[in-house]
């Protein structure tokens, strides 16, 4: 598979991760939303990275290959990887209690987290992901 074929791929599925996350938070799903939206972030810049033959490794945080990558992008998108970056590693770090919960305390995901996390986690998503798809012209 081409590395502009593998790059859509990756799109594609951070597309609907962030379809599913715009349902959970209509659904208030606060967790799922925070879950959904992380998917989404590490799936859209795996896209970024592989659209300029970049593999990414198999771990949830890309920040740091991201930042590296810096000079690969055009400058309509390197403004924003700090940015992306940031989000990257803010939502990887919530990746686990927002799908199980807290176990030590006994508090669900959905406990965790409040409309205003899941809101602002689904927004950067959608910005992720909108960069993008402009980078690689979908």
């Amino acid at each position: 598979m081409t590395t502009d074929a593998m790059s859509r791929g990756f799109l594609e599925q951070a597309e609907d991760a962030l379809a599913h996350a715009e349902v959970s938070l209509s659904r208030r799903r606060w967790g799922m939303t925070v879950r959904r939206s992380q998917e989404a972030v590490e799936l859209a810049v795996k896209a970024a990275l592989r659209w300029v033959g970049i593999e990414a490794p198999k771990q949830h945080d890309v920040a740091e290959v991201l930042r590296a990558a810096r000079g690969k992008f055009p400058a309509s998108f390197t403004g924003d990887i700090d940015r992306f970056a940031a989000w990257s590693t803010e939502l990887a770090d919530k990746r686990i209690v927002s799908f199980y919960g807290d176990e030590r305390t006994g508090e669900p995901a959905n406990a965790l987290f409040g409309e205003a996390d899941a809101s602002l986690a689904a927004a950067r998503a959608r910005q992720v992901v909108e960069s993008v798809r402009r980078l690689i012209g979908v």
